[in-house]
């Protein structure tokens, strides 16, 4: 499977009474075309059912996946698209368990959000990001990034990055897996880099060994302009952006 999530939010499960946490994970059956799940205790995958009456999209979806990945705050976003129209869309769904045992194990999962993505160029991206607090969706075409609020579905993507000469092959926000600031005495600065978003880019009239550029952007509220907050140049060429910040005194 290209990709499988799994909820990163403590509070996605809760230990039963033997101690016993449980964290499901999924991925995408391409034949078939829908979500499934590897439940707590199990070995093999099984088609995923939700519950609640939040109901907004069936499994199987009938469509392609384009992208997956887990948030900050728990839930698990996906891109699909129509294999007929290439209209793409997007799904928003928390799993939860609660482990009794190893052996015994009961969960559930709730969707929460599912929209057609509106936007130039959407139906060739393969590049997408979920901001972890905004109704945020970016994705990239070519060496333009755009942004789409899934609350004003009927108002198109507006572009708000625009790297000329440059191709864009990252974009990503770094989902922290641990500790929770609630839970830590780690400086908010160190959190506060889960809502940059990280673009990785290729200058396309530069050499490999150095067309490489690592950009991150502070991403304000209420569809404000994005700002630079760090620029790095001249590495290889990108195709993954891993990093660790020095440690603040």
């Amino acid at each position: 499977a290209p990709f499988i999530a799994a909820n990163i939010n403590q509070q996605a499960f809760s230990p039963g009474k033997e101690g016993q946490g449980s964290n499901p994970s999924v991925m995408y059956d391409a034949t078939n075309r829908q979500f499934v799940e590897i439940k707590h205790g199990s070995y093999y995958p099984s088609v995923m059912d939700f519950s609640g009456d939040k109901q907004l999209f069936q499994n199987p979806t009938g469509r392609d996946m384009v992208f997956m990945a887990p948030s900050r705050h728990g839930p698990i976003y996906a891109v699909l698209r129509d294999p007929s129209t290439k209209e793409t869309y997007f799904y928003g769904f928390m799993m939860h368990g609660n482990g009794k045992s190893n052996a015994d194990s009961e969960g559930w999962n709730v969707q929460v959000c599912h929209g057609k993505i509106n936007g130039p160029g959407v139906e060739n991206a393969t590049l997408f990001a979920f901001h972890p607090l905004h109704n945020y969706i970016f994705y990239a075409v070519g060496g333009s990034i755009y942004r789409f609020n899934w609350l004003m579905p009927d108002t198109p993507a507006t572009e708000v990055i625009n790297l000329s000469g440059e191709e864009i092959s990252v974009l990503k926000f770094n989902s922290f897996r641990g500790p929770f600031p609630e839970y830590s005495n780690a400086s908010y600065w160190q959190y506060s880099r889960n809502y940059r978003l990280v673009v990785g880019s290729n200058a396309t009239a530069l050499p490999q060994e150095k067309c490489g550029n690592v950009r991150f952007y502070n991403v304000p509220d209420l569809m404000q302009p994005l700002s630079l907050h760090k620029e790095h140049n001249e590495f290889g060429k990108i195709i993954d952006i891993v990093y660790k910040e020095r440690l603040k005194k």
